[in-house]
């Protein structure tokens, strides 16, 4: 059979433009849309670039597995570019990112993820410290903060969570509007102005304290210390400006998929009560009424990890990932010319009938089974899958569990929707009230932190 060139082409387009403007202000709809009109693949008209958009597994796995062969994950994310630079991490070539990604694999190893739960139950102490029994709070703008100082504290020190300072959260909010699949960087728009504005205050604030740390090192090594000292295996110094990155990127997607995916998660849980009451009778069963818990406690609490994975397949809030095609390729009965933007999109993906039984339902038992290969691709797959993904879980099953433990919430905006554009897809702003539970132990006394919430990695 002749190969011909390009999948078929979503309807509607505009000249010369394209999908562009339809994509920049309703990504999922136009993702849906193409998805109704052709089936798992489809193009886009983007400007003066054509995007092929691949759903389910099958797809899924190839562009996962063709990454850094025939595909590349660099040219695909050319606004990472400018808000890192083209040598960072994935963006720069294969030896380099291995060599930058061995400097922070060890803070993800499992053999750590016991240790950052004294970090998470005390940072969850403080914030509800600061709520108090009672009242009422924005998901986002609060989550927010909590799961960044979460990540700091766990990944740089107590030191370094503390200097953040509340401000902090908006400038790494500031440096995510780079983020645009769509639009050149040089263009002069306030967005983009932003991003570079706060991506040069935080290398200011980061430089300093790289710099503070060489010249006066703490006693107790953390890993601010051994990045601030780290070398290639070649003894040569990691340059101040990839230092400065791993921690920006360390911090920032330390928050930037949790905060999203914790706040879903929790709107979903409240909207269906059911099952609600079958993770909270699973708690009392395993926890009584301690608000603390443990490695241990966390494997017997099957409902909180199900859900949360069902939020992921519901909710993805990382809704498209990208790629650019290395050279031109056949695949799947198209000719696919080389520099073609490759894209799929979780959110579309997430809800194939053929791949989940009734996929419009919130139904986190279907998790309790074992489920396809690549059809939950929330945070990723393949070599480049998020490093984090453990620790992201791990974080949200701990905040979720002690808050349902204590607290009794009430969702105030009964039908949140994603925020609209081509921007991570949080929700947007929702309202929760909260009370504490009548039969909840007093805070002072509920929850037991451990013996330290020093940074415990251990780094050489």
């Amino acid at each position: 059979m002749t190969s011909t060139q390009y999948p078929p082409v979503v309807k509607g387009g505009l000249p010369l433009v394209g999908h562009a403007v339809s994509f920049l202000k309703k990504p999922l709809d136009l993702l849906k849309k193409g998805y109704e009109e052709h089936g798992d693949m489809y193009t886009l008209k983007l400007g003066n670039d054509n995007a092929v958009v691949m759903l389910g597994p099958q797809h899924h796995k190839f562009f996962f597995n063709q990454t850094d062969k025939l595909l590349d994950i660099k040219e695909g994310y050319p606004f990472f570019v400018r808000m890192f630079n083209e040598h960072f991490y994935f963006l720069g070539d294969y030896e380099s990112y291995t060599a930058q990604r061995s400097l922070i694999i060890p803070c993800f190893k499992n053999t750590q993820m016991p240790d950052y739960v004294d970090i998470m139950l005390y940072e969850t102490h403080r914030f509800m410290q600061k709520i108090g029994d009672e009242g009422e709070f924005d998901l986002l703008s609060e989550f927010g903060p909590l799961v960044m100082n979460i990540a700091a504290h766990s990944f740089l020190g107590k030191d370094f969570r503390e200097k953040l300072g509340v401000g902090i959260f908006d400038d790494f909010r500031e440096f995510s509007e780079g983020m645009d699949p769509v639009l050149p960087g040089w263009l002069p728009i306030p967005k983009f102005m932003r991003s570079q504005k706060a991506k040069k205050k935080l290398h200011g604030i980061l430089g300093k304290l790289i710099k503070e740390r060489r010249q006066s090192p703490v006693e107790t090594r953390d890993f601010l210390q051994t990045l601030s000292e780290s070398t290639y295996e070649n003894g040569k110094a990691v340059e101040d400006e990839v230092l400065i990155n791993l921690i920006l990127l360390l911090v920032w997607a330390g928050h930037e998929t949790t905060a999203g995916h914790i706040s879903w998660g929790l709107i979903d849980l409240l909207q269906n009560p059911t099952f609600t009451e079958k993770l909270l009778a699973q708690q009392q069963e395993v926890l009584g009424k301690k608000l603390h818990l443990t490695m241990d406690d966390l494997k017997q609490l099957k409902h909180i990890d199900h859900a949360l994975k069902e939020t992921e397949r519901l909710h993805p809030v990382a809704y498209v990932l990208f790629r650019s095609a290395n050279e031109t390729f056949d695949y799947n009965g198209y000719t696919i010319p080389k520099d073609t933007k490759i894209f799929i999109a979780p959110w579309v993906a997430h809800l194939m009938p053929d791949v989940f039984e009734q996929p419009n339902r919130f139904m986190p038992e279907r998790f309790a089974q074992k489920q396809e290969n690549y059809s939950l691709v929330g945070f990723g797959g393949g070599v480049h899958r998020c490093a984090g993904v453990n620790f992201a879980y791990l974080e949200m099953r701990v905040l979720l569990t002690i808050l349902l433990q204590y607290y009794d919430f009430e969702l105030m905006n009964k039908d949140p929707q994603p925020l609209k554009g081509a921007k991570t897809k949080w929700p947007e702003p929702t309202k929760v009230r909260y009370k504490k539970r009548a039969n909840a132990v007093n805070l002072a006394e509920g929850i037991t932190i451990g013996k330290s919430v020093t940074n415990k990695c251990p780094f050489h």
